[in-house]
């Protein structure tokens, strides 16, 4: 860990790839078609990594590579081997421009996520480009926890991210109506938070999985 100054790009540098300017007036491209397929976890108690959390949401969303929605990296990252259950879907979020490494060049896929650190990405992937695409419009959702979070206040780095998402239905909270943004992020909380924004962008409800606490 001395070799990287830790800061938040640093813990989680793919959520922060920067948009690409529009050539010539042109509008960031929007998602691609639905349906969008949301893959059943097969542990919904475990951590998910940087992999797992690429890699679901390249699959759900059907992001090939194909179309350059921010300034990723321009080389493979160092430490994704070819024969990488992920390498696939890692690579095409980085020529995609959504995801970025660290600066020695390496991915560090098997690093767990924060609650957190998904907002963000979550936000800069998929929420923002919608949002360029289509200016001043909003999906038709309606949030699922009416007042913002306590533990997340407005002057939080995180505050525009997490409110946006509460807003949008994809995020939910604990029982006792807190965050908790520093905790890791389930394999099922993860999957919930795809469903729920498959569905949002698809305009049908979402299926909630059983057993799993709402993100």
């Amino acid at each position: 860990m001395g070799r990287h100054r830790l800061t938040w790009w640093a813990l989680f540098p793919f959520a922060f790839a920067a948009p690409c300017a529009a050539a010539e007036g042109a509008t960031a491209p929007a998602l691609p078609s639905p349906p969008y397929i949301v893959r059943p976890v097969n542990e919904p108690r475990q951590p998910a990594t940087r992999y797992v959390v690429c890699a679901m949401i390249a699959e759900t969303f059907r992001i090939t590579g194909d179309v350059v929605v921010g300034e990723g990296e321009p080389q493979p990252f160092r430490d994704v081997p070819a024969a990488h259950w992920a390498a696939r879907k890692v690579d095409a979020m980085r020529r995609a421009g959504l995801a970025r490494g660290f600066p020695d060049g390496n991915f560090l896929g098997d690093g767990a996520v924060t609650r957190y650190e998904f907002a963000g990405l979550f936000w800069s992937t998929l929420l923002e480009p919608w949002l360029r695409q289509f200016p001043g419009a909003a999906p038709n959702a309606s949030p699922r926890r009416p007042e913002p979070f306590p533990d997340v206040t407005p002057d939080s780095w995180s505050y525009l991210r997490v409110e946006r998402l509460r807003r949008w239905g994809i995020i939910e909270g604990y029982p006792d109506g807190t965050f908790m943004g520093r905790r890791v992020l389930t394999h099922g909380e993860l999957q919930l938070c795809l469903e729920r924004a498959a569905a949002l962008f698809a305009g049908v409800p979402a299926a909630v999985p059983p057993g799993l606490a709402p993100p």
